[in-house]
């Protein structure tokens, strides 16, 4: 992968990373680990069990939804807060991922 991260999804992390810290008060945090994992996006509170499954499988970018495999790429980035590692993982249409990030 490159080393620098597309635009949208820099955006994207640096706003749930926000969100993050708004919700953690960073003074209170005490590492008991040294690595926190969460999604870039998150499906609705409730969302039935069709709606997870199609999440799964949407763009994290434009939201379009891509049942085939081979048209839809995983991914995972990271950021360091409060002194721990903080990796978003991510899903991207084949629109969205520019084709050096395609592994």
């Amino acid at each position: 992968m490159p080393d620098t991260e597309i635009p949208w999804l820099a955006a994207a992390i640096d706003q749930r990373l926000a969100l993050m810290q708004e919700m953690l008060d960073g003074d209170k945090i005490t590492p008991t680990y040294s690595l926190i994992m969460s999604p870039l996006t998150e499906p609705r509170f409730g969302a039935s069990r069709a709606e997870m499954e199609k999440w799964e499988r949407t763009c994290d970018n434009c939201g379009a939804y891509c049942p085939d495999p081979i048209r839809f790429y995983t991914g995972s980035a990271s950021r360091e807060v409060f002194g721990l590692q903080v990796m978003f993982t991510f899903g991207a249409c084949e629109k969205c991922l520019p084709p050096k990030w395609r592994a």
